[in-house]
């Protein structure tokens, strides 16, 4: 799924991922600092942030809406 990329391979970017993989809605930062159970303070919602913004210029998230981040949608290979 992810691509041969050495940081999204990193273990907190696999952590984050894995809570993507058992949402079933999208997720703000604060949501996914709690899941991972990391602190909710807004140093720690920003890093996070940062790293779901990282993930979207992958195109490994999507970001419907400000502050909302889900799995982006497979592009079909033609």
């Amino acid at each position: 799924m992810a691509p041969a990329d050495a940081t999204v391979a990193s273990p907190a970017y696999q952590e984050i991922l894995a809570v993507f993989n058992a949402a079933t809605a999208g997720m703000r930062a604060k949501d996914i600092c709690h899941a991972v159970g990391t602190g909710a303070t807004a140093k720690d919602t920003e890093g996070l942030r940062a790293k779901l913004k990282r993930l979207v210029t992958r195109q490994i998230l999507a970001e419907p809406e400000p502050g909302l981040f889900a799995l982006a949608s497979p592009t079909p290979s033609a």
